[in-house]
């Protein structure tokens, strides 16, 4: 589950600069930088990611062969 989050917490900070100032902040814990993603922006990148891969779930991409 650690390594999950590890790669999650990577993915937004790469997008961080698309949502900078409107949906993503940083702030420090114990001299660590952390990460703080609005719930807005999880939708947004949530909507946009079913729109890049909705030609996956065509049934022809879902058939076994």
């Amino acid at each position: 589950m650690f390594r999950e989050l590890k790669m999650l917490a990577f993915f937004l900070m790469t997008i961080s600069d698309h949502f900078a100032g409107d949906y993503v902040s940083t702030f420090e814990v114990k001299g660590k930088r952390c990460l703080q993603v609005e719930p807005e922006a999880l939708t947004m990148i949530a909507e946009e990611a079913m729109v890049d891969i909705a030609h996956l779930l065509r049934p022809a991409h879902l058939q076994v062969n």
